[in-house]
């Protein structure tokens, strides 16, 4: 990504630990530090996902072009998915 501009990374290896934490940290923070040994559903799951992708790109993301906005998926799915 970042040869396509997409992303602007000075340490790729950081940015990749981090990305990892962003979407690893609550299900294994409550599985390890809180005890709860219930598998998390689907919907958490892309919840947390989706929000550590926005947290990323905001960090990582290139600057959208002159009179471009940046659009960021709703972390609202559809019940079933």
């Amino acid at each position: 990504m970042p040869e396509r501009g997409v992303l602007q990374l000075d340490d790729r290896r950081l940015a990749a630990e981090q990305f990892n934490w962003l979407i690893m940290s609550i299900p294994l923070n409550q599985a390890m530090l809180l005890g709860q040994n219930r598998p998390h559903d689907g919907a958490d799951l892309d919840r947390y996902a989706d929000g550590g992708v926005r947290v990323f790109l905001a960090a990582y993301g290139s600057a959208p072009a002159a009179g471009e906005t940046r659009r960021h998926r709703s972390s609202r799915r559809p019940p079933g998915r």
